[in-house]
C-alpha cells in the first residue's frame, strides 16, 4: 500500500532523498500489548493476520501476550537531550534524554482490573502499541521480523475524584530503548487491532441449583459468568467444554449436548454417568471453538445413585 510505513523502511540508506512514502500519521499510541522476551512475528505478512495474534493471546499463561485496556489519556514525555556548554560556545553532547514519566490513565478503573494491572508490576517485558490510526508499532532489527520494544510498566496508585474530575488509576509505561531507529509501523489491512486485539475474559462457573445430576438421565444446569461484574456469557458451546471423570480420566465424550439459555445458564446433558465426583470445566482457551474467554475455575459435582 503506498505511503505507509512497512518494515522495509528500516533498510540503512547511504543517501538521504526519497523518504516520502515512508512517513505515516500513525496518531497516539492507544493501548499497550505487553509481550514476554522471544515473541516475535516473522515478517509483515505474519503480523497483518489476526489468527496469529489471536494464538499467542491464547497461549500458555509464560507465553501468552497481554492486550492491554485502551488509555483514556496518555501522556508521552522525553526530557531534553544533555549538552555541556564550553567556553567557546561550543557544546559537547553527553547523551540522550531519558524516555521517562509517560503517563497512561484509567478512568473509573474497577478493583479487579487495577489487581490484574498490577500483577504485571516487577517484571521485565517488551510490549508493542497500536494507535489510535489503526497501526501497530514494534521493532525490527532485520528488516524483516517484528517484535516489541522493551519497556517499563508499572499500575500506581489510585487516585480519587476530585470536584472537577473522575477517579483515575494511572500507569506509567514507556521505552527502555531507541524507538527512532528501528520502529517499524504496520497497518494490518485483514482486521482492525483497534477492536480485534483484546484480551481474554474471566468466566466464572457455577452450579445454578435446578438440577440433580443422577446416573439415570443425568443432566446439569451452570451459571457462567464474567468474573467481577458477573456478566452473563451466552456465547458457548458443547466443543467448549471438559469433563473429568471420578477416576481422573478426561470423560469429555460423555457430555452429550450444551444449551444455552440465553441468561447465562447452560444446560449440560450427559449419556451416562457412574456415582461420584466430577469435574466440568471450559478447555484452555486455545483449544475451545469460542474465543475470547478463560475459566476462572472448575466446577466439582457429585453424580448420585
Amino acid at each position: 500500500m503506498a505511503n505507509e510505513y512497512k518494515i522495509e523502511c528500516l533498510t540503512n540508506l547511504k543517501n538521504t532523498g526519497g523518504l516520502s512514502k515512508c512517513l505515516v500519521n500513525a496518531g497516539k499510541n492507544r493501548f499497550f500489548i505487553l509481550v514476554p522476551d522471544g515473541t516475535e512475528f516473522a515478517d509483515s505478512a505474519t503480523v497483518g493476520t489476526l489468527s496469529n495474534w489471536t494464538t499467542k493471546i491464547q497461549a500458555a499463561k509464560a507465553s501468552r501476550i497481554f492486550p492491554l485496556p485502551p488509555f483514556f489519556t496518555y501522556t508521552p514525555e522525553k526530557e531534553d537531550d544533555v549538552f555541556f556548554a564550553g567556553d567557546a560556545n561550543e557544546q559537547a553532547f553527553v547523551r540522550d534524554g531519558y524516555r521517562n514519566g509517560s503517563m497512561a490513565m484509567y478512568v473509573h478503573a474497577t478493583p479487579c482490573m487495577i489487581k490484574a494491572l498490577k500483577s504485571f508490576n516487577n517484571q521485565n517485558w517488551k510490549a508493542f502499541a497500536v494507535t489510535e490510526n489503526g497501526y501497530i508499532r514494534g521493532k525490527s532489527t532485520d528488516n524483516t521480523k517484528f517484535e516489541g520494544f522493551k519497556v517499563f510498566f508499572h499500575a500506581g496508585s489510585l487516585k480519587e475524584a476530585g470536584g472537577d474530575d473522575p477517579e483515575q488509576f494511572p500507569v506509567e509505561i514507556y521505552w527502555k530503548e531507541p524507538i527512532e531507529q528501528y520502529q517499524a509501523l504496520i497497518k494490518p489491512s485483514g482486521f482492525d487491532p483497534l477492536t480485534d486485539l483484546k484480551g481474554l475474559i474471566n468466566l466464572d462457573i457455577t452450579d445454578a441449583g435446578t438440577e440433580v445430576p443422577a446416573t439415570t438421565n443425568p443432566t446439569i444446569v451452570l451459571d457462567i459468568e464474567q468474573s467481577c461484574d458477573a456478566t452473563p456469557s451466552t456465547d458457548l458451546v458443547l466443543a467448549d467444554f471438559k469433563l473429568t471423570d471420578p477416576s481422573g480420566n478426561d470423560d469429555t465424550s460423555n457430555i452429550s449436548g450444551v444449551t444455552a439459555n440465553g441468561d447465562g445458564t447452560y444446560t449440560v446433558t450427559f449419556t451416562a454417568l457412574v456415582t461420584g465426583d466430577y469435574i466440568i470445566d471450559l478447555l484452555a482457551p486455545a483449544s475451545m471453538t469460542t474465543t475470547g474467554y478463560e475459566s476462572a475455575g472448575a466446577l466439582t459435582f457429585t453424580v448420585a445413585s
